[in-house]
């Protein structure tokens, strides 16, 4: 079983300081986590935009840090646009668990991957499956 992470997804448990990576290894064991290479793009991008908060490129710059530490499946989507890669990884792969915060690519995924699931943050420490 697989949990891929989205950028927002990463970004938003750092900024709320949840030790995101611990928690996945701790509580999920199971699964193998997946990070697509334009995840890792888009956290570049963030780190050094300048117009991002300074928390969002401190967020940034240390998850890069703990994605090269630690030992997690990079996959290429195949798309410049994250969402559609993602879409497209899951009708191929439609027992992924998607772990995102974005609210539009959960719609759109409903729409098209049926029974999809999803990882979400709740009450700001805690991972749920939905």
């Amino acid at each position: 079983m697989e949990i891929l992470l989205d950028t927002n997804f990463i970004v938003t448990s750092l900024k709320q300081k949840i030790p995101i990576f611990e928690i996945l290894k701790k509580d999920f064991p199971e699964y193998k986590i997946i990070i697509p290479i334009e995840v890792i793009y888009e956290l570049e991008k963030i780190k050094e935009n300048n117009s991002s908060t300074i928390m969002e490129r401190e967020s940034a710059e240390l998850s890069l840090f703990l994605i090269k530490k630690g030992n997690y499946q990079n996959i290429s989507l195949g798309s410049k646009n994250v969402d559609s890669g993602i879409i497209n990884y899951l009708i191929k792969h439609p027992k992924t668990i998607v772990a995102t915060m974005d609210r539009e690519l959960r719609e759109k995924l409903k729409k098209k991957v049926s029974g999809v699931k999803f990882m979400l943050i709740r009450q700001k420490s805690r991972f749920i499956i939905e």
